[in-house]
């Protein structure tokens, strides 16, 4: 039930068939079709607070720091604060993993565990583990 209190939009437990697998699939396919259409809008995500976002803004020692979401490599859960990688550095920001989710563009973020956001622009290659377990490359480009 916890999933679905940060958006899950389906379930698998181990182990599965082929059949709830593609059932799966084909509920988060029609979700996203459905969200493509222009009627239709995110219950949880307001356009507003997410759509057109292009920065992040993050308190640091005093000052405010000016992060572009392009630049945010990926996110991290470490305890009460998420650890954010961007343009080779790490800034450390006192808010849950959840409540950061829910700033980020969805069509740019993608939580690949449950401590771990990652920007699908940033993925250079995924080599397959087992059990469906993927490991990810990630290209990191520094302006």
């Amino acid at each position: 039930m916890d999933a679905f209190a940060v958006g899950a939009i389906d379930y698998l437990l181990k182990p599965f068939d082929d059949e709830r697998f593609a059932r799966a699939v084909a509920r988060a396919k029609s979700l996203i079709a459905s969200a493509k259409e222009p009627s239709a809008a995110p219950a949880a995500l307001p356009p507003s607070l997410v759509a057109g976002r292009t920065r992040l803004l993050l308190s640091e020692r005093g000052k405010v720091v000016v992060l572009a979401m392009r630049d945010i490599e990926f996110v991290q859960a470490a305890a009460k604060h998420v650890k954010i990688y961007a343009a080779g550095r790490c800034f450390s920001f006192r808010q849950s993993l959840g409540q950061l989710e829910s700033r980020l563009d969805p069509a740019s973020f993608v939580r690949v565990h449950r401590s771990t956001l990652v920007n699908v622009e940033h993925i250079a290659e995924m080599h397959p583990l087992f059990h469906g377990d993927y490991e990810l490359v990630l290209s990191v480009v520094h302006a």
